[in-house]
């Protein structure tokens, strides 16, 4: 309902009426993004900007300490209007006194004034599954100029191709062991046999201390090439699918909302309605092997727990999922995108808006385990 002539010829009765819903009075949001690792600041983007595509209108503020330089970049890949702020050189521009003046004036254009304050748990895997399903963006110009050099590179622009990636203990900003490293061996295997047995090629992500392989028409690795994040960024909003272990490559995929195949899941990792998982066996002191969906159920799928037991000094094992499996699964995958013979098109974000966001967002997932 539309408010009468005399409330909206009031400033603050258009200031208060249909945030979101105007372009003249935006939804506006400030986001500090705190996180420094791949993943993590990968996930606080996108989160954001599910939460933001409720609105017909909003304006976002990120403040960032711009300590890595993959962060700035990201920021370019949100679909909507925003502004970044490097916390060291913009914070008087936020401050109290600006904000109490703004305050006063009403001012929604203000860069100090805002609707909502995205605090850090609003950046979450589990509040992301339960925000509407959007897609970060590549900008037009970035998209022509990273095709052009994936084709320089290698990549046969007629044909499909995938991406994958595995955690190892070596990446030079978090140099440490944990219960996510994977087995090299296996995914170097699995290249073979994408390019031999289904026709693809791949394209792999990640960091320049990962073993690679030794080279071969069809593959392209641009973990080799140092501070590639960009290109690599786009390889995955152009790809068939992803396949790779939990690590932080792995949230590409699911910002960009690629189909995928998440391997030795430890933790809940994704609700996509085009991801499967494949988590690894975990075998318990009681003697018990849980895999799948009953470690899922058995509140095992999680590598904070799985740790703390391990500490308590229970005994616990994990088997990795074996090439035969990852390629099993990878059967799925090819079914499910038969239609895309080349690269993928960049995914149109099509949420309707609704103009309000209700809070606690409630995950809605159905996480789809491979059935082997």
């Amino acid at each position: 309902m539309t408010p009468d002539t005399a409330f909206l010829g009031n400033h603050y009765g258009r200031f208060i009426w249909n945030i979101g819903g105007r372009k003249e009075r935006p939804f506006k949001v400030l986001a500090p993004i705190r996180a420094r690792s791949f993943g993590d600041v990968l996930f606080g983007f996108s989160s954001i900007a599910r939460f933001v595509a409720n609105f017909d209108h909003s304006h976002t503020n990120f403040i960032i300490a711009d300590s890595r330089a993959y962060v700035r970049d990201f920021a370019g890949y949100f679909p909507f209007p925003n502004k970044v702020f490097d916390l060291r050189d913009s914070f008087e521009k936020l401050a109290v006194s600006q904000l109490t003046d703004d305050l006063q004036k009403y001012d929604s254009t203000s860069d100090a004034y805002h609707d909502f304050v995205a605090l850090p748990s609003l950046l979450n895997a589990a509040v992301f599954w339960g925000l509407p399903r959007v897609a970060l963006q590549i900008p037009g110009s970035e998209a022509d100029n990273a095709t052009e050099k994936l084709i320089q590179l290698g990549l046969d622009p007629n044909r499909w191709y995938c991406t994958i990636h595995w955690r190892e203990p070596n990446y030079v900003y978090k140099p440490i062991s944990n219960i996510r490293d994977a087995n090299p061996q296996t995914y170097l295997a699995l290249i073979d046999h994408i390019i031999d047995d289904l026709g693809g090629q791949v394209v792999q992500l990640g960091h320049p201390e990962m073993h690679h392989h030794a080279g071969r028409p069809g593959y392209v690795a641009l973990s080799g090439i140092p501070n590639s994040w960009k290109l690599q960024a786009f390889a995955v909003s152009r790809a068939r699918f992803f396949v790779g272990s939990a690590s932080g490559a792995t949230a590409l995929a699911q910002v960009f909302r690629t189909p995928s195949l998440h391997v030795d899941v430890i933790d809940w990792y994704t609700g996509e309605e085009h991801d499967w998982i494949l988590t690894p066996t975990i075998g318990l002191q009681d003697g018990r092997k849980l895999r799948q969906r009953e470690l899922f159920h058995a509140g095992l799928m999680n590598s904070f727990v799985l740790n703390a037991m391990m500490e308590a000094g229970e005994t616990v094992t994990l088997e990795q999922s074996t090439v035969e499996e990852i390629c099993f699964g990878l059967k799925g995958l090819l079914t499910e995108t038969s239609d895309m013979l080349g690269w993928r098109a960049p995914l149109a974000n099509t949420h309707t808006p609704t103009n309000q966001v209700l809070l606690p967002a409630s995950a809605q997932a159905d996480l789809k385990f491979l059935e082997l």
